[in-house]
């Protein structure tokens, strides 16, 4: 399908000949709605699976892509891939800001180019991080591969506004949730903060003492903070809360 967009002409207003746009009511493209249906699957975390069987009164094995939430599908490499060649981009290059055989660390600039939604082109930036604690059996042999891959998808689906989970960013197989959603572009964002945090903090302690969302998560859903059920990813975390957050991880020892 790749192949097929960079055969098709690319009109002056940046979009592809050819290609049915899907639009939302401002007027902006709708990528998340661009995204063809074999490049999405539902996530299989126990929890989530469980909530949707109990809406929709079925097992998992009947439910259709169409009938969950947007953020219980996710997105696998390829169809970001698919994304970045539809949008268009002048270059990509990823760095690999740290790597050792316990953990990895890459960023991954993307310069758009110019279209009808923006008329000039935008270099966005997204960094992302690979541990024996947030990845799967498979990537735990090739962190320095997981942490590019996450990076190159974080800086597609956060330029597009594509709020779902991609496959390269699973967690570990035991919970198959999201770990840390990745910084946006501003370094002295919370959430790049308290990710920051995280990562420093997970160098020092041990390995049954790891900060992960999931565990995080957990915490907040036992202190009864409103909203916390919902919670997929630090991405969803409010401020005020990701500053006490911070406050508390630094004086763990």
């Amino acid at each position: 399908m790749q192949n097929t967009l960079q055969s098709k002409k690319r009109l002056e207003n940046g979009l592809i000949d050819g290609v049915e746009y899907i639009y939302l009511e401002n007027g902006r493209i709708n990528w998340l709605k661009m995204i063809p249906e074999e490049y999405l699957y539902i996530n299989q975390d126990p929890r989530r699976i469980a909530r949707i069987e109990k809406q929709l009164s079925k097992p998992i094995s009947e439910v259709q892509k169409n009938e969950v939430r947007d953020t219980d599908l996710v997105i696998t490499l390829q169809g970001l891939r698919y994304l970045l060649d539809l949008r268009g981009y002048k270059q990509s290059k990823i760095k690999l800001d740290y790597a050792s055989p316990e953990y990895a660390a890459a960023s991954c600039e993307i310069a758009f180019l110019p279209n009808l939604e923006e008329n000039f082109e935008q270099v966005f930036t997204a960094c992302a991080c690979a541990h024996k604690n947030n990845t799967k059996s498979f990537y735990q042999g090739y962190l320095v591969e997981a942490a590019s891959n996450r990076a190159l998808c974080r800086a597609v689906r956060q330029f597009l506004k594509i709020n779902i989970v991609s496959n390269e960013e699973l967690g570990a197989e035991k919970d198959s949730a999201p770990e840390e959603s990745g910084p946006t572009e501003n370094p002295m964002s919370p959430r790049f903060l308290l990710q920051r945090i995280i990562l420093e903090k997970n160098l020092t302690l041990p390995a049954n003492k790891q900060i992960t969302f999931a565990n995080i998560h957990e915490k907040l859903i036992k202190e009864g903070v409103k909203g916390a059920d919902g919670f997929q990813s630090i991405d969803d975390i409010p401020k005020d809360i990701i500053f006490g957050l911070i406050d508390r991880i630094k004086k763990i020892k």
